[in-house]
């Protein structure tokens, strides 16, 4: 965005948080580029129509574009849930997505809204319902009822993204089997391009995608990592990245989308 965009945002967004209730809701900017120009709206999370309303009658005095609010058409792709029990433990896991199932495996089972298993301490799986071996639980969905704030994050040269990534993750606290298969998957999407800026989702990833298990884990990581292609670097503040410390039965999750 232009510089007197950019301040027109901040003040609509400043405006729209003294009407509603600041300590329910919260209110991004959501920037998007346009076939010509850049554009800019304001999107309330969690979602609820009616205070998106009230918001968009503040941000359209200010220049907002209503048309840039919009649901995540993009696919997001190859979450995959692994749970590690202390001990052999029938686990159910129930996944509520905001949005619509493309691919699941094993099958997700409608009628618990997810997944019963038996997990074992190493991580492999048993599906109750087929009797099956796995490594993990993987799902895919779109239309994602939810937008992402990419006004801080990571910009990261293209053929530097896998270091960038194993680094990162190491931190965040995967294993290497755990970033490893994130890196095969995710590095070939975005080596190639001049520059990514990547950003790890938080709250509008995992309310948008909720997950209960039962019984209930003494620690789960979710990391949602949300990238685009850049053609040339920009500068945001670099997001802050919090240690996970695994403990008793722990779940982690990683996934992603490209925007």
């Amino acid at each position: 965005l232009g510089f007197s965009k950019e301040i027109r945002a901040k003040q609509a967004q400043k405006k729209a948080l003294q009407k509603i209730d600041a300590k329910k809701y919260k209110i991004v900017v959501e920037r998007f580029e346009g076939e010509k120009i850049a554009h800019w709206h304001l999107v309330v999370q969690p979602a609820d129509s009616s205070v998106q309303n009230q918001v968009d009658e503040i941000s359209r005095g200010l220049g907002a574009t209503e048309s840039c609010g919009r649901s995540l058409q993009e696919v997001v792709e190859k979450p995959v849930i692994y749970l590690y029990p202390s001990r052999p433990t029938d686990v159910l896991v129930q996944l509520d997505l905001r949005g619509d199932f493309v691919f699941t495996h094993p099958a997700y089972d409608e009628s618990i809204s997810g997944w019963s298993v038996t997990a074992y301490p190493d991580g492999h799986l048993l599906n109750h319902a087929d009797k099956e071996e796995y490594s993990y639980l993987f799902w895919e969905g779109k239309n994602l009822q939810s937008s992402f704030d990419l006004s801080t994050g990571f910009v990261v040269p293209g053929n530097q993204s896998r270091d960038f990534l194993r680094s990162t993750l190491k931190k965040m606290g995967l294993t290497a089997k755990e970033y490893n298969e994130f890196l095969v998957y995710w590095v070939p999407r975005m080596q190639d391009n001049p520059y990514n800026l990547i950003h790890f989702a938080g709250e509008e990833y995992t309310q948008a995608a909720p997950l209960q298990i039962t019984p209930k884990p003494d620690s789960m990581l979710r990391v949602f990592m949300v990238f685009q292609a850049l053609p040339k670097p920009i500068s945001i503040p670099e997001q802050k990245i919090v240690p996970f410390e695994r403990k008793g039965f722990s779940v982690v999750e990683w996934g992603g989308i490209e925007l």
